[in-house]
């Protein structure tokens, strides 16, 4: 008998010691990182379940209090946005840290992950358990497998899991190594990325696309992209290829991808997300794998059905779930003063639909609701002429006409409950 053998915990039975180990790993996901070959496992704080849809990257800013923050707002023209000066704001440098952070959502775990300044690296809370015995190993291993969501933030790291994976499988023979085991029984993976716009403009204008689209006439979701010669990095080829990548995992049922671009010159519109989403069309035909998408919402005024997943397209072959679109983020500044050039960042506030949930008269409103206004004003036919003026133009008139139609509704609610207090006096 070794000593482990002998130990109280290990003289439970095994259902005992299971039961224990999902009730530790409630809610607890992880991140999964590279490092050369080797992969890390952290904790993730910020489970995509948990995430606030409405985040808008005030929430990265710490020291931002509701005063600055109306002041912030209310400053700036929400027609096209305006810079925040640095000097108005403490902090300002770690909050156009984490604003750029390639992590997305996930910002502050990657401060947790990689030790930023004033934050302690938390590893995963079963990471010292995992090493205790190969026993107590492999039945959080099991656990893990079948409970936890795997986070990846970039594609070289998820690639790198399917390698491993792939060894894994043929050699049938379990390697010391936590993370490495974990991964043949994976069965949920969520993927966030924040894209270059650059990429995906270039993506936009290839021949390759126009080609598979033409072909496809924008209704098959079935079409296999085979061939690129502008995906010039790693992480692009993975892109390019994501149905094979994740065919490693053969226990694998759940992925959800969230993505983004980090442009502030740039609106979630202009990245036309069926040309980046048409090479995730292969996942589909995966059995018994459900994709689901986590997109920037994008108004209907300036939506076109070839490039967005909007009614009157063809439709996407994964579920989409659309969120608010980061308002703040950042940008450069360049100036030449007495010959001398420099560059610095700088946080740029730039608004995405609905426009009205940024507006201080609205921050009572039930977000949903004020969407739907919105989204309902701009489909009922007023402002098809508006598509033939500039875009700050149009956004400023409809603007303007959704805030007349906020101050009707007020005042015929109002008018309601003077009615029904002089019917109550009456009766």
């Amino acid at each position: 008998m070794t000593p482990h053998s002998r130990s109280p915990f290990l003289l439970l039975p095994v259902e005992v010691r299971l039961n224990i180990y999902r009730h530790l790993s409630d809610c607890i996901d992880l991140h999964i990182t590279s490092h050369g070959d080797h992969l890390r496992m952290t904790a993730c704080t910020q489970p995509l379940c948990e995430q606030d849809p409405w985040q808008t990257g005030l929430e990265r800013y710490e020291a931002l209090d509701p005063p600055l923050l109306q002041a912030l707002i209310a400053g700036h023209n929400p027609t096209s946005g305006g810079v925040v000066e640095s000097t108005s704001l403490a902090g300002y440098e770690e909050w156009v840290r984490r604003l750029s952070s390639s992590w997305g959502s996930h910002w502050q775990c990657e401060e947790i992950a990689l030790g930023a300044k004033g934050k302690h690296r938390i590893q995963h809370p079963f990471s010292a358990l995992l090493h205790v015995c190969r026993v107590i190993h492999d039945e959080i291993i099991e656990t893990l497998a079948r409970r936890a969501v795997v986070n990846v933030t970039d594609l070289q790291t998820l690639a790198r899991m399917a390698e491993i994976c792939s060894e894994l499988l043929h050699r049938k023979a379990p390697l010391y190594t936590p993370v490495s085991n974990l991964l043949p029984t994976l069965r949920k993976i969520c993927i966030t990325l924040v894209f270059p716009f650059k990429v995906l403009r270039e993506m936009a204008n290839s021949p390759e696309w126009r080609a598979w689209r033409d072909a496809n006439n924008s209704r098959d979701g079935a079409g296999h992209y085979q061939g690129s010669s502008y995906l010039h990095t790693d992480g692009w080829r993975v892109w390019e290829q994501l149905d094979a990548v994740i065919t490693s995992f053969p226990e694998l049922r759940s992925l959800e991808l969230w993505l983004d671009h980090g442009d502030a010159d740039y609106s979630w519109i202009d990245a036309r997300e069926r040309h980046l989403i048409h090479y995730l069309f292969p996942l589909a035909a995966i059995p018994k794998l459900q994709v689901s998408l986590h997109l920037p919402k994008i108004s209907p005024f300036f939506a076109r059905p070839d490039y967005h997943f909007i009614e009157g397209g063809a439709p996407s072959p994964f579920k989409i779930r659309r969120r608010l679109r980061q308002i703040f983020l950042v940008g450069v500044f360049t100036s030449d003063w007495g010959g001398s050039c420099s560059i610095s960042p700088l946080v740029i506030f730039r608004p995405e639909f609905p426009l009205l949930v940024h507006q201080i008269e609205f921050q009572d409103w039930p977000k949903d609701v004020v969407e739907e206004m919105e989204r309902r004003e701009l489909k009922n036919g007023f402002y098809t002429h508006l598509r033939e003026l500039p875009r700050e133009a149009s956004v400023a008139y409809y603007l303007g006409r959704l805030r007349q139609i906020s101050r009707e509704v007020e005042a015929a609610s109002s008018a309601d409950v003077a009615r029904d207090g002089n019917v109550k006096e009456v009766q």
